[in-house]
């Protein structure tokens, strides 16, 4: 359509009208085409018959595709369950997707905080332990099975969690081997890797830490990374 300025001053069409024709509303992005109907920056390549000049680049979702791109490839992102644009392969190929992985018992959940705000969004489980994420929002087929708080998550996720030993850096930062009470593991014996406290109570009942560290309590202990060898001051 033309601009109103060419019905309503009829004196001006001559001087507003004579150069250019606007495909598409002004405000809603229109082209620029030119009186015969091909971009001035087209090189008089006409369009692909989908609005497009073919002399501009594909463009699919947030990428920009190479020169002699023609079509958009369909894929499935497996965290979101939409279906984005993504660019064509060389020769116009698009890429091979394979099925997106069924979910178990100890599989990451599908979930990310998307956006800059620092909101705590809940506690996802992401395939080792549990941890919080952030943001303004969460993305993601399982966003609606994010847990409440640490302890929960860690409970309904006892049994993925995986085996230790006493080695140093046996288990996740966030966790602490956790062995046969009284044992710390002696003879090779394996725990298990338990979520570390988010905090204790100041309750003075010393124990001795596998370390060989003194804690106020075994809480205390467990927050350090460490499980109790016995009762009492070492």
């Amino acid at each position: 359509m033309r601009y109103w300025l060419c019905q309503a001053v009829p004196l001006l069409v001559l001087v507003a009208c004579s150069e250019t024709t606007f495909v598409g509303a002004p405000d809603a992005g229109a082209t620029d085409i030119g009186l015969d109907g091909e971009s001035p920056d087209a090189g008089g390549g006409g369009s692909d018959g989908g609005g497009r000049d073919l002399g501009e680049p594909l463009v699919c979702g947030d990428a920009v595709c190479a020169v002699g791109a023609d079509s958009c490839c369909p894929w499935l992102d497996c965290l979101t369950g939409e279906t984005e644009a993504l660019c064509p392969l060389e020769g116009n190929v698009c890429p091979d997707q394979a099925p997106c992985p069924g979910q178990g018992p100890c599989d990451p959940l599908r979930v990310r905080g998307e956006g800059g705000c620092e909101a705590e969004l809940g506690v996802t489980w992401n395939g080792e332990t549990c941890e919080f994420i952030s943001g303004c929002e969460c993305v993601g087929l399982d966003c609606a099975q994010l847990y409440p708080d640490l302890g929960t998550c860690f409970t309904a996720h006892a049994e993925c969690l995986p085996g230790c030993t006493r080695e140093e850096g046996a288990c996740n930062p966030s966790l602490f081997c956790d062995f046969t009470p009284n044992t710390c593991g002696a003879d090779g014996e394996e725990g298990t890797c338990a979520p570390r406290p988010d905090g204790c109570l100041d309750i003075w009942q010393p124990v001795c830490g596998c370390d060989g560290e003194t804690y106020g309590n075994g809480c205390e202990a467990n927050v350090a990374g460490q499980d109790v060898a016995y009762l009492g001051e070492c």
